[in-house]
């Protein structure tokens, strides 16, 4: 029990219970982590029950994540399993709830303090990643889906 910090390269193959922080990590697949999650270069192959906040984020087909993924770039394999949001770092939302003051100090859009907070869909269906919306049919002009 406790946080793991490390400056080069990570693999973890057995159970960490606290924050994970580093510049190249690899969780393998009898790996898992109860905590936070952060680094440049994240590979999940797999289970972390905790938040993922890296530059780079690749999840393996086994990789289970129980948490947010906050993110620039993302890559993630068929088979793959997330419950949480997933957020690119630079995306306006990830940026106001980066800059979010505390309860109650923000004004609302009503009275004059900018423009509303745009929102993200909702998976349709359960277990499915946040921001993903299950294939659909696209209606053409006059015919009725």
């Amino acid at each position: 029990m406790g946080n793991l910090e490390s400056v080069g390269e990570l693999q973890i193959d057995g159970v960490v219970e606290g924050d994970v922080t580093g510049t190249s990590i690899v969780l393998g697949e009898s790996g898992q982590i109860s905590g936070n999650l952060h680094g440049e270069l994240v590979r999940i192959a797999g289970q972390i029950s905790g938040g993922v906040d890296a530059s780079k984020v690749e999840l393996d087909r086994t990789a289970k994540v129980l948490g947010d993924i906050r993110h620039d770039v993302l890559s993630v394999a068929s088979g793959a399993y997330v419950v949480g949001k997933v957020v690119r770092r630079d995306s306006p939302r990830a940026q106001a709830e980066t800059a979010r003051p505390s309860a109650g100090a923000a004004p609302s859009p009503a009275a004059g303090g900018g423009a509303p907070t745009p929102s993200v869909a909702k998976p349709a269906t359960p277990g499915a990643a946040a921001g993903v919306t299950p294939n659909a049919p696209t209606p053409s002009p006059g015919k009725p889906v």
